[in-house]
């Protein structure tokens, strides 16, 4: 084998390695850490809500989210890797800025349904412990 040949193979093997400790983080360590979930915005927030989840933040190319990966996945997700290293790699999506903003058009309403019903649940375990 030639040296080239055998750079280009540790290469291709470093990048196949770095991609499966990305697809693997999001279901190690802490649970509620953020995720990313990779693709469409709209279908991400309308996948993060039927997962139970919630939306931190839009980029461009995937949002920051709160749930469980499995969830995600189960909910029709194509890839969801660790948050914190998506935040760095990903830009904010166009005309947002700041933590907490949607998706537009229908992901936006099905956002506010996911906040309403986390508020709904939160406003239930405060008033059952008073």
């Amino acid at each position: 084998m030639s040296a080239i040949f055998r750079r280009g193979l540790y290469v291709l093997l470093a990048l196949v390695g770095w991609a499966a400790i990305m697809v693997a983080m999001p279901f190690v360590g802490p649970a509620g850490r953020q995720v990313a979930v990779v693709g469409d915005p709209d279908r991400a927030v309308r996948i993060i809500s039927q997962a139970g989840g919630q939306v931190i933040e839009v980029r461009r190319g995937a949002v920051l989210a709160r749930a469980s990966p499995a969830a995600l996945y189960r909910a029709g997700a194509w890839l969801v890797i660790e948050g914190r290293i998506a935040a760095g790699c990903l830009p904010l999506a166009a005309g947002r800025t700041g933590v907490g903003r949607q998706a537009s058009g229908k992901a936006s309403s099905l956002a506010i349904k996911s906040l309403a019903r986390q508020l709904t649940e939160i406003t239930e375990i405060y008033d059952t412990h008073l």
